[in-house]
């Protein structure tokens, strides 16, 4: 039975989350996805994920792990990119892992990005506090 390949998570150099919304600026960022096998185990040179789609300038193609670092019967493989998009889009992103009894499991996830480019416009602006201007003469 092949290594299974689950939990997608993107975060920034910040180890936050990328939700929402992105400018069209490249930033450092890390892909995570969890990989477990209950038979053979993992042969880590095979562990490798195609980033390509994350980043619109610079074609990455795939690309061997960082790292992988074992959380119980878990590993959790790490890649570091440069994502930069110029358009919102649903990113997919190829992983691919084997065992050492070379069974090859191929994973997509989609990931959704939402690029704002637009600068912030005041459209009005309030205060709660009237402010009086008196002249001497």
């Amino acid at each position: 039975i092949a290594p299974f390949i689950s939990g997608l998570r993107i975060t920034n150099a910040d180890n936050r989350d990328i939700i929402g919304f992105i400018n069209n600026q490249s930033f450092r960022a890390f892909v995570y996805v969890n990989i477990s096998d209950n038979q053979t185990g993992i042969d880590f040179n095979s562990v490798k994920a195609d980033l390509s789609s994350l980043n619109d300038i610079n074609q990455i193609g795939m690309r061997n792990k960082d790292t992988c670092t074992q959380s119980g019967n878990i590993f959790i493989c790490s890649w570091s990119v440069d994502i930069q998009l110029n358009q919102s889009k649903t990113a997919s992103i190829l992983f691919n892992a084997s065992d050492i009894g070379s069974n090859v499991r191929t994973e997509t996830f989609n990931y959704e990005f939402n690029v704002d480019n637009a600068d912030p416009v005041v459209t009005s602006l309030r205060s709660s506090r009237v402010i009086c201007l008196a002249s001497k003469t």
